[in-house]
């Protein structure tokens, strides 16, 4: 259906229109002279400048042709498992087993070139390009290299590694990364093995993908580097016990992390909380993480509040049109994200493997109860996902009836609303594909209480063959409401690549004042509101700007951005951010 309305990236901008001249939805408005935009892992600056809407255009191509391939990849793998899965239930003969490899084979190995597309195009996309140090941290630098024509999911961890030492998730997305490539023929080879030892090469050689996607739900929550920290923690406090070089740096990790435990106390100002407990115990520091956990949980409580004290901040800025509704979807995500990961994580490394191996060993003995603990790994990863991806999916289709009028009445024959039927198709597209992820999510959810049933054991066949292909319905269905969300998202994000420019270009004397603006040496003056008001009122009388709003949003805004040499060529991060790097 979208494809139909699929802009072709040489389109002319004098054929084109608005979406809805001069009612353009606060989604596509001007995000700022500096501002990052990291919407759906994108990592591109948004300078609104022409390199800005080439990356976004091609961040959106990518995505949507790669998705469409590996959609296509996993409906093919989907298909001839589930011949397999019938299969399997009928009487073994040397000439069905035979049939039965080859369908696992096939089956297997389409699903392999689903994360090999997935991994080596998007979210590993450029871990080989061989960046420096330098260029990993300015993520404008990295694209202006042309190393890589976008940033993705394992560039941010990479990125998080240089700046807060957070060393284990980045390297095991890596190793993801690394395992999705061989995958295609990797899973076809296995295939040849007896069942049982497929299931376990396979479950070995997916570890570092399924602790990967886990281990990131601690960032945001906790702190940057928490993952690494916790490591350290362990094998330090254990090797303490034999070793004095262990005891050493365990002792001073703990001072490190009582010092910055005592200044984030410091920063918000419980000076009492801060001077409590002895750089020698990690009694602080637990209590610091105990602080995050309830700002999780009074920002649900009361979203407007904490809109409000990140505008302050500077975390978010008007323009990112925060809704107290989307607040809560992100504040309970981030509350419960350490605990589904946690369990998450026992569930991947413990049971899962045991549960493999156990079946190897024809060990029959809590076989169910083992099968349900390995499953639950997805029970704890769909608790988080659902308010973190699905229901923002799901809240997605709202957005098109703002572009109906394109694909209505006259709208439907106008051919300068293209960009506006774009827009109406991706965002019901998502919506569509959020209808497939709750169905997966309920799937996925009752799957440990159907093993612990006996279900996947039952001595009817019907009965194994329904169990299977649910089971199948399920891990497919997961892989395919990610693969198709980033497809739609990239048809989304292409739309939008040609609405702001369009947007941009109306406004000829923004651009002059921006240009302006980014002339005047700023670094290192302390501008009082009373300056940035001085210097406001001048631009405002050399551009015409009248409005209070434009005159925040295109000069106070930038200006305060300029002071905090966010306009510079290397990328400023704040010390607290430093530090933690805690999330929004």
């Amino acid at each position: 259906m979208f494809n139909k309305y699929y802009l072709n990236p040489a389109t002319r901008f004098d054929e084109l229109s608005l979406p809805r001249a001069n009612r353009l939805p606060a989604s596509l408005k001007d995000r700022g002279s500096a501002a990052l935009n990291t919407s759906y892992g994108m990592g591109v600056p948004g300078d609104l400048k022409e390199d800005f809407y080439t990356k976004q255009r091609a961040w959106g191509i990518t995505n949507k042709e790669v998705g469409e391939k590996a959609s296509s990849s996993l409906i093919t793998s989907f298909f001839t498992g589930l011949v397999t899965d019938y299969l399997s239930i009928l009487e073994d003969s040397p000439a069905l087993n035979i049939v039965k490899k080859i369908f696992t084979g096939f089956s297997s190995s389409f699903e392999g070139l689903r994360d090999h597309l997935m991994y080596e195009h998007l979210y590993g996309q450029g871990i080989s390009s061989n960046l420096t140090k330098a260029e990993t941290i300015d993520q404008k630098a990295a694209l202006k290299s042309e190393k890589v024509p976008f940033l993705d999911d394992v560039r941010e961890n990479l990125l998080q590694q240089e700046l807060f030492e957070e060393n284990i998730v980045g390297k095991t997305g890596e190793l993801a990364t690394i395992a999705a490539r061989v995958k295609p023929f990797g899973n076809l080879i296995t295939s040849l093995l007896p069942t049982e030892y497929k299931r376990f090469v396979d479950t070995i050689v997916d570890l570092p993908a399924k602790c990967y996607w886990r281990l990131r739900f601690f960032g945001g929550s906790l702190h940057a580097n928490f993952v690494t920290t916790a490591v350290n923690l362990v094998k330090h406090g254990v090797g303490s016990m034999v070793s004095s070089t262990s005891r050493e740096k365990y002792t001073t990790l703990k001072k490190e992390l009582h010092e910055k435990s005592a200044e984030y106390f410091k920063d918000k100002g419980l000076n009492d909380v801060a001077n409590t407990g002895e750089s020698s115990s990690l009694s602080l520091y637990f209590k610091m993480l105990q602080n995050r956990l309830g700002e999780h949980w009074k920002a649900f409580r009361n979203p407007e509040a904490a809109i409000s004290e990140k505008l302050e901040k500077g975390i978010i800025s008007k323009e990112d049109n925060v809704s107290a509704k989307r607040q809560k979807l992100a504040s309970i995500t981030d509350l419960t994200a350490p605990f589904c990961a946690a369990f998450g994580l026992i569930g991947t490394i413990v049971f899962d493997p045991l549960s493999k191996i156990a079946a190897i060993a024809n060990i029959e003995t809590g076989r169910n109860l083992l099968n349900a603990a390995a499953s639950s790994r997805k029970l704890f990863q769909l608790a988080n996902y659902i308010p973190r991806f699905m229901l923002p999916e799901w809240r997605a289709r709202k957005k098109a009836d703002e572009y109906a009028y394109a694909v209505t009445g006259e709208g439907a024959n106008d051919p300068k609303l293209e960009v506006a039927r774009q827009l109406y198709y991706a965002h019901k597209a998502r919506g569509q594909n959020a209808l497939l992820g709750f169905v997966v999510a309920a799937l996925n959810i009752s799957e440990p209480f159907a093993h612990l049933f006996g279900f996947a054991n039952s001595e009817s066949r019907l009965v194994k063959f329904m169990f299977s292909a649910l089971q199948r319905v399920g891990d497919t269905g997961f892989l395919q409401f990610f693969t198709k969300r980033r497809q739609h998202l990239g048809e989304e994000n292409f739309a939008l690549s040609f609405a702001r420019e369009l947007d941009y270009k109306q406004y000829d004397k923004r651009v002059a004042m921006r240009e302006d603006l980014s002339a005047v040496d700023l670094t290192g003056v302390d501008h009082t509101l009373e300056d940035l008001n001085k210097i406001a009122k001048e631009t405002m009388d050399k551009t015409g700007i009248q409005t209070n709003n434009v005159l925040h949003d295109t000069v106070i805004n930038p200006v305060i951005r300029a002071t905090r040499n966010l306009s510079s060529k290397e990328t400023v991060i704040p010390q607290r951010e430093l530090k933690w790097g805690f999330g929004t």
